[in-house]
């Protein structure tokens, strides 16, 4: 699997996830101090304190409805925060079980693509559940052959990580443009 393609999947190794006692540390401390055994100068790490869920989701919510605003689109929202457009209806409903074959372009906001199958000219498969879960929950509402758009705000994405060597800045709104080709 090419490196881009990567971007996508949660449960890969690249994006591990801190265990309780590691996020329980990184959400107490704002400074710590490690020194080194031979005797060179300690390392202070930063680390700031993450915004609270529903913080996070407020300010994700605003930039995705600014967003939407400003280039006079209309989208539809659901629940959780994740605001899609279909421009062409599919015509199958997609099990969360499914393997699904898809063309996309994720983009931030501010337009800087990160990813394109396009680009590379080949749709990619994958498993739905091993996907973010603003697909997980965005590509059934397109279902099989839909085109649409998903606005996927931070917290159905990558929340404070950093991923892609930098391509995607933590607590980022994710833009897709996705076409779901096939199901299996």
């Amino acid at each position: 699997m090419s490196a881009s393609c990567l971007i996508l999947l949660a449960g890969c190794s690249v994006f591990k996830k801190a265990s309780t006692t590691e996020t329980q540390e990184l959400e107490t401390t704002s400074q710590q101090e490690t020194t080194t055994s031979d005797n060179s100068e300690p390392v202070t790490v930063k680390i700031t304190k993450p915004e609270t869920t529903e913080t996070q989701a407020a300010k994700d919510r605003a930039l995705i409805i600014a967003h939407l605003k400003r280039n006079e689109l209309v989208a539809q929202s659901t629940a959780s925060g994740l605001h899609y457009i279909i421009e062409k209806e599919g015509t199958e409903d997609i099990p969360s079980s499914a393997t699904i074959k898809a063309h996309y372009e994720g983009t931030l906001l501010n337009g800087k693509k990160f990813d394109s199958s396009y680009d590379r000219g080949e749709p990619i498969s994958f498993p739905l559940k091993a996907v973010i879960p603003g697909w997980q929950e965005g590509i059934p509402l397109l279902k099989k052959g839909g085109v649409g758009q998903l606005f996927i705000p931070s917290g159905l994405a990558y929340k404070d990580r950093e991923v892609g060597n930098g391509l995607i800045p933590a607590n980022s709104v994710l833009v897709f443009k996705v076409e779901v080709i096939d199901v299996e």
